[in-house]
């Protein structure tokens, strides 16, 4: 499963399989299962949350996207063990610090 993240013009980062062109319009994209990517700090450097970003499925202005990158294989992970239930295998014994926050 292929996963980026997209960096917004109001600073959100969202997590998804590559946006899909809308079928109706020339100036939105559709994002499928968007997750929204949060950083704070925390004791111990910096701590990582996925939380639901509006629908299972949202338009998004293209204009309002300005960066676009690979996820790193924690954040990948979480995302697919929250969208699917499945846990992937990892080479270490130490869990993602990725928390689900609700």
């Amino acid at each position: 499963m292929i996963i980026k993240q997209y960096k917004l013009i109001t600073s959100e980062v969202i997590v998804c399989p590559p946006f899909e062109n809308h079928p109706l319009s020339d100036e939105h994209y559709v994002a499928t299962k968007p997750l929204q990517l949060l950083i704070s700090p925390a004791p111990d450097g910096f701590r990582m949350a996925l939380i639901p970003f509006m629908n299972q499925e949202v338009q998004i202005k293209k204009a309002s996207v300005i960066a676009i990158a690979d996820v790193p294989p924690p954040v990948e992970q979480e995302y697919i063990k929250m969208t699917t239930g499945i846990q992937l295998a990892t080479n270490n014994n130490s869990p993602p610090n990725i928390k689900l926050v609700r």
